[in-house]
């Protein structure tokens, strides 16, 4: 096993996957953040923050330092986050639908924080996009289609999955 994610850690790190991790509703997977989340972790949510307001007119670094105090009111559900225990219980929490969550209770009181939230959480992180890629790769390879070139394949299995 350990083995498996030497071999998968840099893929895994991506900086969009820990704003994933950082930002997810869920109980146990925000215990593990503020457990494990450190100065690389904020680096990398920094980057994702760079990324998304890179044509802002205002200042980048005014962003982030609003970032970070929303995220502070979150993590300690303080602020608005704390008004009301019950949202923390909810179906869209315990699914792990977090942009759902973050749409319905940061975006319109913590707008920047939102934004983040909503973009890195709504992101197939898993492996389900994976699995259903990979299915419909092998409806598209059957019987004499089997040796379809890349760009074949990958223009058929476009075609095959919006249909």
């Amino acid at each position: 096993m350990l083995k498996c994610w030497i071999h998968r850690k840099e893929r895994l790190g991506h900086d969009l996957f820990i704003a994933a991790w950082a930002l997810c509703v869920m109980s146990e997977v925000r215990m593990d953040v503020a457990a494990r989340m450190n100065g690389s972790h904020r680096e990398a949510i920094e980057r994702v923050i760079r990324k998304l307001y890179w044509n802002e007119p205002e200042d980048i670094d005014v962003k982030i330092n609003e970032f970070w105090k929303q995220f502070k009111h979150w993590q300690q559900k303080t602020g608005k986050y704390g008004e009301n225990e019950g949202r923390w219980h909810l179906p869209d929490v315990i699914a792990g639908a977090s942009h759902v969550w973050h749409e319905n209770y940061s975006l319109p009181y913590y707008p920047v924080l939102g934004k983040v939230a909503c973009r890195a959480t709504s992101k197939g992180t898993g492996i389900e996009p994976c699995e259903r890629d990979w299915g419909d790769d092998k409806h598209l390879k059957t019987g004499k289609q089997a040796c379809l070139s890349y760009a074949k394949t990958e223009k058929q299995a476009i075609l095959y999955t919006t249909a």
